[in-house]
């Protein structure tokens, strides 16, 4: 019975490690992504690159609360972390948008972005490009602030993005 009771336990404990090595490996990307505003106060960085499409639930975006008005910085950093492949013709695009709410789960409409810009480059392994910007948004409400890839979908299966929300009070 004991014996029974150990295997069975050694089965769950292997089949949780495998799943957890599985998981990981999902999540893992040859690019990553890293976003950060921040005012004279205050930081918030959104560090985990998320995937799109992805079979698994986006994680909760990091919040930026602070006034209307308040004069910030927007920062990103994309970056090929592979160590083989080099991405051609990657679209970087940076936007910021009014949603709903904080959190909302569906990007807004373009059409009417606060703030948006792109550019366009080959990212060689260890490649990466930054930029920059000051923002002030005068109108209070929940914005979503997103530097996504576009154009590697077809070549790569997937795009990349990282995201938060700034809420202007």
């Amino acid at each position: 019975m004991k014996t029974r009771r150990v295997s069975h336990l050694i089965a769950t404990v292997v089949v949780a490690v495998s799943m957890a090595s599985l998981t990981s490996a999902a999540v893992a990307s040859d690019i990553e992504i890293s976003l950060e505003v921040k005012s004279a106060k205050q930081r918030v960085s959104a560090n985990r690159t998320e995937e799109a499409p992805s079979p698994q639930k986006a994680a909760a975006r990091p919040v930026f609360t602070g006034k209307a008005g308040e004069d910030l910085v927007v920062s990103w950093k994309v970056t090929n972390v592979g160590k083989q492949d080099t991405f051609k013709d990657v679209l970087i695009h940076c936007v910021v948008v009014a949603e709903k709410e904080p959190g909302q789960a569906t990007v807004p409409d373009l059409k009417d972005a606060v703030q948006e810009s792109a550019l366009t480059m080959d990212f060689a392994p260890g490649g990466s490009a930054t930029g920059e910007f000051s923002l002030s948004i005068d109108q209070p409400g929940a914005y979503l602030v997103r530097v996504e890839t576009l154009n590697m979908r077809d070549a790569h299966g997937h795009e990349h993005y990282a995201a938060l929300d700034l809420v202007r009070k």
